[in-house]
């Protein structure tokens, strides 16, 4: 008996899939068959991920944001982040679609409706990340690899931090002008600007990105504003920012397409993150 089952498993290529229940980042129990082996990925900061633990083959597709490493951009595209082909990811047939959270909610009913599992990653810290790397490691097989990587990416993101927390400089991040949408306490890139040593103005904010009026950033009175969007050409005339120390002192800044992209995804280059949002806050330019 033990020779039948001890064929059976290297017929199997040495590796027996098992069942298994995963409970994901919004709480959803997802029901799975490990390693997963078919990846569809709808968010750039797994694919990243993915990436980074040595996972790539698994991914069959991603979606068109997928943009890093360069070698993503040569995957199959699946649309855009917030409208996904689903007839073209059912064809696909894979073994597990990954998605990146809250405002895909339609493409998940969707497939799950289709027997297509999906398991929402959504980091909203920077613990949450290396939670992220790791899982994908149980997911994909490779747990030994996802753990180096964690804790590689903790390491570096705490070597990134700011040493002196008393010099904090008050901030606000803008996500976009009509309406006012800032960073708040509840996304993760509230803790970044917090190590990068930062005291976001919207840090008491429920969520994510609350709304922001002009009389309430005057009043909360940032040292240093930030772009996360490019505003329009005159942008540094508008009444409001006047007003403001940031204004003041010419501390206001647009961040990069290139710059937006590591800072607003929750993945292994979240330490450089802290360096960019660093250079500004602290005037390291």
């Amino acid at each position: 008996m033990k020779k039948i089952l001890l064929l059976i498993f290297v017929l199997a290529g040495g590796c027996l899939n098992a069942q298994e229940i995963i409970t994901d980042d919004v709480g959803r129990k997802v029901q799975l068959t490990l390693p997963v082996e078919r990846i569809v990925c709808l968010s750039p900061a797994h694919v990243e991920m993915l990436y980074a633990i040595g996972a790539q083959k698994t991914l069959v597709a991603v979606s068109k944001y997928c943009d890093y490493p360069v070698a993503a951009t040569k995957l199959q595209k699946t649309g855009d982040f917030l409208n996904p082909d689903v007839e073209l990811i059912v064809k696909l047939n894979p073994s597990l679609v990954i998605s990146g959270g809250g405002i895909q909610k339609k493409i998940i009913y969707k497939l799950e409706k289709l027997k297509i599992p999906v398991v929402v990653l959504y980091p909203k810290n920077l613990n949450g990340i290396s939670d992220n790397i790791k899982l994908l490691g149980r997911l994909t097989g490779r747990e030994k690899e996802a753990g180096k990587i964690a804790e590689k990416v903790q390491k570096k993101i705490k070597a990134a931090g700011v040493k002196n927390e008393k010099q904090k400089v008050r901030v606000y991040a803008e996500l976009w002008n009509s309406p006012a949408m800032a960073i708040g306490g509840a996304s993760f890139v509230n803790e970044l600007i917090a190590r990068a040593g930062g005291i976001n103005i919207f840090s008491n904010a429920v969520s994510e990105y609350p709304k922001a009026s002009k009389e309430e950033i005057i009043k909360r009175d940032p040292q240093v504003i930030l772009f996360f969007y490019e505003p329009e050409k005159e942008y540094e005339t508008r009444a409001w920012i006047k007003l403001t120390s940031a204004g003041k002192n010419k501390r206001t800044y647009i961040i990069s397409k290139a710059e937006q992209d590591i800072i607003l995804r929750p993945g292994p280059r979240s330490e450089q993150g802290i360096r960019i949002l660093k250079k500004y806050i602290q005037d390291e330019k």
